[in-house]
């Protein structure tokens, strides 16, 4: 059977970065899934250049699985460094 995957976005002002909020966010999404709500596994995206996301979701206990690299027509700066994906599946030890 393949995973029931929940789909959200996580975006802050520029002046909320660096106080945790994306971090708390994000806890809260995965005990909240994981809480009888069915889902087995969280998948997160971010574009390779975006330490700050990538460290959330680190911190989460996401692990890295594969970086892509899409083909955009109009790409912006950064975007020839791939996505990365992160996931972390409720078996996953924490």
């Amino acid at each position: 059977m393949a995973s029931t995957l929940p789909r959200s976005a996580i975006a802050l002002p520029l002046e909320a970065w660096g106080n945790g909020y994306a971090t708390e966010g994000v806890h809260a999404l995965i005990a909240r899934a994981f809480d009888g709500r069915g889902f087995d596994c969280i998948r997160a995206e971010t574009m390779a250049v975006s330490l700050g996301a990538r460290r959330v979701m680190e911190k989460a206990g996401m692990q890295l699985v594969r970086t892509i690299y899409p083909h955009y027509s109009n790409p912006i700066p950064g975007s020839d460094r791939g996505e990365v994906i992160y996931e972390i599946c409720i078996s996953d030890p924490r």
